[in-house]
């Protein structure tokens, strides 16, 4: 896939985005844009697991199949994006219409469908993985080298620049991301030595097809001229086909008030991912998807009952990650140093706490470990 990636940029049918900072042209009110969708998306990414968290019963079942939410979100897509293009081309001319939609070709139906197939492939190896692993911590502390992995591809397929300060901002992240998402040491058990390290192989390879679609994905979005809308409608359509495939049973006719906040919350974010990714590229999206891990902990705390106070780590790891997207962004001109340091610190403080904590009961940071009075 990476190679016909490079092949179509070669032939210049995939933009090329800015290859340094200093010559970006953006606009401020395109840059106002740009951070509105930034936020949008670490919002929506950040709401939709809290509100599956929220949904779910006790026993940890759903009143709905999980899938099912999936498919009705892609059919939501699916008609947002056919009205908002139908909107774009109302007085088009001929001759702009067949730019903003062209006749998809045989390579552009191969590279859209290999995308909406790679993301079902995602899940069932990050579940299998998850499976296996046994270790919920280790499994998301894994995956966050996803982060690299997007910087690393996305030079290899658009031929972009990344500094090295760039890379160790990269770097920065998912080290941040893996002490924010380790609330407790790993298990340790002897035993499991193998099946560890066959959970964490697949966790890796979750990681790197998790970076390989997103590159996929911003090639599909940024095609030539076509509109966001037009390149959205034939993903979602592959998806629907994808993830109706891999429903048990037929999809209830009846949807809850639970069932459809879920749905909106993931068409949004999927819509979100889009935008970004067609304004933006694939590394800023990994870095505000990454940006929801410190996003749900707080909202989790916001919303959910019953939810244990934040842990130092997670404090320690969230403001990590805040401050490498913060020096990313910034760029190689040195204004990026004091955030590259402090992001480090921050890291280095939050893996000495985790190591403490692997000998010593946890202390939270924010209340007591009693439970609170009824």
């Amino acid at each position: 896939m990476l190679g016909t990636l490079q092949q179509r940029h070669k032939r210049q049918d995939v933009e090329q985005p800015p290859l340094s900072p200093k010559k970006t042209t953006t606009t401020p009110a395109n840059k106002g844009a740009n951070a509105l969708a930034l936020l949008a998306l670490v919002f929506f990414a950040s709401a939709a697991p809290v509100a599956t968290q929220l949904v779910r019963r006790p026993d940890g079942s759903y009143p709905f199949e999980v899938v099912d939410v999936v498919l009705r979100a892609e059919i939501l897509k699916l008609c947002i994006a056919s009205t908002c293009l139908a909107y774009e081309l109302r007085g088009l001319g001929e001759t702009e219409r067949r730019e903003r939609a062209p006749t998809p070709t045989t390579k552009g139906l191969l590279l859209t469908l290999a995308v909406g197939a790679g993301y079902q492939a995602l899940n069932i190896l990050g579940g299998l993985a998850m499976r296996v692993l046994d270790d919920p911590t280790l499994f998301a502390v894994i995956v966050q080298s996803k982060v690299v992995w997007t910087g690393v591809l996305g030079v290899y397929a658009f031929g972009r620049r990344l500094s090295p300060a760039r890379v160790f901002s990269l770097v920065l992240v998912a080290l941040g991301a893996s002490v924010c998402a380790a609330p407790k040491p790993p298990n340790t058990d002897v035993e499991k030595v193998r099946t560890r390290i066959t959970g964490c192989l697949l966790a890796g390879g979750a990681a790197l097809l998790s970076a390989i679609l997103t590159v996929a994905c911003e090639a599909v979005v940024k095609r030539g001229r076509a509109s966001l809308h037009w390149q959205n409608l034939q993903l979602y359509v592959v998806g629907i086909l994808v993830t109706a495939s891999t429903l048990t049973r037929p999809p209830s006719l009846v949807i809850s008030y639970a069932m459809g906040a879920l749905i909106v919350l993931e068409a949004c974010k999927g819509l979100a991912i889009s935008l970004v990714l067609k304004r933006t590229d694939a590394v800023v999206k990994t870095l505000a998807t990454t940006l929801s891990i410190p996003g749900v902990a707080v909202m989790e705390r916001l919303v959910v009952p019953g939810v244990a106070p934040m842990a130092l780590p997670m404090l320690l790891g969230g403001g990590a990650v805040v401050l490498a997207i913060t020096a990313y962004h910034e760029g190689p001109d040195g204004r990026d140093k004091p955030f590259l340091a402090a992001a480090l610190g921050l890291t280095l403080f939050g893996a000495a706490t985790l190591v403490v904590d692997a000998g010593w009961p946890r202390r939270e940071l924010l209340g007591s470990e009693s439970p609170p009075p009824d």
